[in-house]
This record gives structure tokens, sequence and C-alpha cells, in this order.
């Protein structure tokens, strides 16, 4: 009878450890993205990062030397995308040169949401056309950023004009 039990015991151990890695690893998880470039792009320079990088920084240098986001594409998916309650911070970058950073606020954690990165060339300028379909809509289309000014730019634009509030709202076109 107690080898039973103890075997009862290490599988319910082992099936709860299981979801936690599964869930941990993006695999347990509904969302969905998608990633599209136009020609003369190539998709293995580009980069998708995760994390959350406060508002408040100094300047947008900090995010590239935050070791807590996590990389879920990096010339092909490595791993789903897990979107949480509240803030959800993005991290783009290309050819470790340019970069975008974008924040998707979500009121209901529940919710699946299905990302749609799509990337350009327009003026000799890469542009990102985000759309987000899910617990709150996203759509916006933004130019790049080099990452030598990221020490003068804050949530993409220059700290001089960014004033109290640097909170994505400037997405909202």
């Amino acid at each position: 009878m107690t080898s039973h039990k103890t075997t009862l015991i290490l599988i319910a151990i082992s099936l709860v450890f299981g979801f936690i890695y599964l869930k941990n690893i993006g695999i347990i998880n509904g969302n969905t993205y998608e990633v599209n470039m136009k020609d003369p792009l190539d998709i293995e320079n580009l980069k998708i990062y995760q994390g959350f990088f406060t508002i408040s920084r100094h300047n947008d240098l900090i995010m590239f030397e935050d070791d807590s986001k996590s990389m879920f594409f990096d010339g092909r998916k490595l791993k789903m995308i897990t979107t949480d309650h509240g803030e959800n911070d993005f991290l783009i970058t290309y050819k470790d040169s340019l970069y975008y950073q974008f924040r998707y606020f979500k009121t209901n954690s529940r919710m699946i949401d299905d990302f749609k990165f799509n990337f350009y060339l327009q003026n000799d300028s890469l542009f990102l056309n985000m759309e987000i379909h899910g617990t709150n809509k996203l759509s916006f289309t933004r130019s790049f950023n080099e990452i030598l000014n990221a020490s003068k730019l804050r949530t993409n634009i220059p700290i001089d004009s960014t004033g109290t509030m640097h909170n994505g709202l400037e997405l909202i076109d």
C-alpha cells in the first residue's frame, strides 16, 4: 500500500513540474505569432525579445544591458510568446544595429493573442508594422532607431521630448 502512495505522489509531483516546465518554455500557451519580412531584408538578422523594460529608465540603452529579457525569435521561432495580465514589453533588433521597443498592455491573461510582426524597408529605413489581435487589439507602424543613439532616446523618442509621459501611448495613431 505504501509503494502505491509513493508512486502516486511521484506521478503527481512529476505532472506539476512538467506543467510548470512546459508553461515556462511557452508550450502551454495559446498565443501565436508570425514574422514576415519583405525583400531585401534578411530574417536571419532579426531578434525579438520579451521582458519588462521600465518606462522610468534613463534611456533606451539600459534595455540592452538587461539580462532578464527572454529571446523568443532569432531568425526562427525559438519558443512561443507568453503574455501576462498587465505590461508586456518587446524589444526587436535588426543586424544588432537597429532597434524598436514597444509595450502591449493586456487586461485579461486568459485570452489568447495573435501577433503579426511585419518588417519592410522604405526610403532606406526599416519599419515595423505590428498587429495584435486578441485581448486588447493594437496596430501601429513605426520606424526603427539606431542602437548607437539609444542613450539619447527613451521609449523610442528623444529624451528631451518625452516629458513625464512615456508609457506607450505614443503608439496610438
